[in-house]
């Protein structure tokens, strides 16, 4: 199993900027299938719909509503309030297409699934990114960063005593 962005959009987005969205994505997911079909691997092709887009940014507002912040998460443990997270990192791959160009980029991401007054929210965020083809020079000094920004959310965390195990990037 693997992760991979193939288009980026946002809820606030008009119907034509999601619709422009989906098309991307399904041109970039058609030939990811192609490719993998060359070297064998059986997979069930599904593509990206507008109402699956619509539908899913519906629930992610119900799911996340009112939409909170980490740091509204901290302010809660701070009033006493019982607050666990734990992280899940990830390296996400995503290319952004230009005009005259493509820009593909490693996104160093983290998935906080926070339980606070009863219900679980998940909050992403992106700590750092670099660009693919200069992963030799640029990861390191990207990892570091990130971890930096963990350990700063992590003393905030302790602050407030939040539960979590501390993960990092390797």
């Amino acid at each position: 199993m693997f992760r991979k962005c193939y288009a980026r959009g946002c809820p606030h987005n008009l119907c034509p900027h999601v619709s422009q969205a989906v098309m991307i994505a399904n041109r970039y997911l058609q030939r990811d299938y192609k490719k993998l079909e060359e070297v064998g691997v059986q997979v069930d092709k599904r593509l990206f719909t507008l109402a699956d887009m619509v539908v899913k940014f519906d629930e992610m507002k119900e799911a996340h509503s009112p939409l909170l912040a980490i740091h509204d998460y901290i302010d809660i443990a701070r009033e006493g309030n019982q607050v666990a997270v734990a992280a899940t990192l990830e390296f996400v791959t995503g290319v952004e297409h230009f005009a005259n160009y493509n820009n593909q980029q490693v996104f160093l991401m983290v998935d906080f699934a926070i339980t606070a007054l009863g219900k679980t929210h998940h909050y992403e965020r992106c700590l750092a990114c670099y660009e693919a083809d200069r992963e030799r020079q640029k990861k390191a000094p990207k990892i570091d960063i990130a971890n930096e920004r963990l350990k700063l959310l992590y003393d905030e965390f302790d602050q407030a005593s939040i539960k979590y195990k501390r993960r990092f990037f390797t």
